[in-house]
């Protein structure tokens, strides 16, 4: 009988912790009395670190015709960073095979976790934490993911633990096989939460191309929107505004939203000493057809409701606003307009968040994402063809058909969406954009007492 010895293989694995630094500059002009145009710049270096408790991973096998399964010893990363810096550690690999001269053992097949039993043979892996299944180990910068470390757990370290393995059958030829594991610690300054605080460096950071979305929060009322980068250049709102201004606090409207004190008090009280003095239909504000009105109206009957729509936006109605209440009580009867209706010049304040502002309209904003998408004018439909196409205006901007509400009820929901610009036409009447399933229109406009959709561009 003849006797089978399998030789013993060898797995070298190299550890290797580095931390990557991501630094803010900070630029500004400064001027005293004696000196102009003084540039001051700063480099911001977030404190970070990375360790791990060994130099090298072994593990030594013999192997077996049903494949024989090695685990090594526990290898503990430990991360730290000092708050305000949110920092991601990763593993890369110098290959995904390891290596023995002319001989590789590849390893686990990418998109798939692995179990003891499950592993397959003659392949080698990692994974996370004793409890953790088997992953293929990635080569190429921050290929593997393993721990996110939150600026609001700074100032501690986080530890992993990392598992190798192998499982080997005597199809794999002996020999001393090595690979280069690098564990990285990448820093970056977070990104605000709200709306209201966000800086231009935050969103040009975490969106520098067009076409790239966040999501943020309105402080007022803890609601989410979809943010993106247009070809325009600018960031915009690409879900329609659903704030109700009668279920928020006036103090946490002031200070949170792009209004003075007192236009959002005249809003808050309904356009009057009350505060149930919102209009229920805006035909009821419009008196002896002189373009005049008094009180801000909104409704809310079909702000979640979902409708036609384009683009990685929710597609929800949002809230109505007849322009009184759009422009935050700054644009109505009694306060900024004569007893004639007449309006001096466009709308500066609006309901939009703090740092945020409605676009404007013909000739402004509006007319620029037409330019920006390459949108052609048609004679016979009216608008600027636009079929809704993933390189249109429609579904970039991601507009809803949300209609309009007026005399008490909605109309056109699910065929025009109707959305409000800060540019005065005359003492009627706003400039708007209409979209609906075949153009978009930037010169349209409409009366100031019905009530439409509203969307913020940042106010970069």
């Amino acid at each position: 009988m003849k006797r089978v010895v399998y030789r013993a293989v060898l797995i070298v694995i190299s550890l290797v912790g580095i931390t990557n630094i991501v630094d803010s500059i900070i630029a500004s002009n400064m001027a005293d009395a004696s000196t102009s145009g003084l540039t001051m710049s700063a480099t911001i270096n977030p404190s970070s670190t990375i360790t791990i408790n060994s130099n090298s991973v072994t593990l030594d096998i013999t192997p077996s015709a049903s494949g024989t399964l090695k685990s090594s010893d526990a290898l503990t990363v430990s991360a730290y960073t000092n708050t305000n810096y949110d920092c991601n550690v990763t593993m890369t690999a110098s290959s995904s095979s390891l290596v023995s001269g002319a001989n590789s053992i590849p390893t686990l097949a990418t998109g798939t976790t692995y179990t003891d039993a499950t592993f397959t043979n003659d392949s080698w892996g990692y994974k996370i934490g004793t409890n953790g299944e088997y992953k293929s180990v990635l080569a190429g910068e921050g290929a593997n993911a393993i721990k996110t470390i939150s600026s609001m757990t700074g100032g501690t370290a986080n530890t992993t633990d990392i598992f190798f393995a192998a499982k080997l059958t005597p199809a794999t030829k002996p020999g001393t096989y090595t690979n280069t594991v690098t564990f990285a610690s990448t820093c970056v300054p977070p990104i605000s939460t709200y709306m209201q605080d966000v800086t231009a460096f935050e969103l040009n950071y975490r969106m520098p191309n067009e076409g790239d979305t966040i999501t943020l929060r309105d402080k007022r009322d803890e609601k989410e929107y979809l943010i993106g980068k247009l070809a325009d250049g600018k960031y915009w709102m690409l879900d329609n505004l659903a704030l109700d201004p009668t279920a928020v606090s006036l103090a946490t409207l002031q200070g949170n939203t792009n209004a003075s004190d007192t236009e959002l008090g005249y809003l808050k009280n309904g356009g009057g000493s009350t505060s149930d003095q919102y209009a229920t239909a805006g035909v009821a504000n419009w008196t002896s057809g002189d373009g005049s009105y008094s009180a801000p109206l909104i409704n809310t009957a079909s702000a979640n409701t979902t409708v036609t729509s384009y683009g990685p936006g929710s597609g929800k109605v949002g809230v109505y606003y007849n322009f009184c209440a759009a422009s935050a009580g700054s644009y109505c009867y009694g306060n900024n307009d004569t007893s004639s209706g007449t309006s001096s010049g466009n709308s500066t304040s609006d309901i939009c968040p703090s740092s945020w502002r409605m676009p404007s309209g013909y000739g402004g904003e509006y007319t620029a994402l037409i330019v920006a998408y390459n949108l052609v004018y048609d004679d016979d439909l009216g608008g600027y063809r636009d079929g809704g196409r993933q390189t249109g205006l429609k579904y970039n901007l991601s507009t809803p058909l949300s209609g309009f509400f007026n005399d008490g009820s909605v109309h056109n929901q699910g065929t025009y969406g109707y959305y409000w610009s800060s540019t005065r036409v005359d003492n009627r009447y706003m400039y708007i954009m209409d979209v609906n399933n075949s153009v978009v229109g930037e010169d349209y406009y409409y009366y100031r007492y019905s009530a439409n959709s509203v969307r913020c561009v940042f106010d970069s």
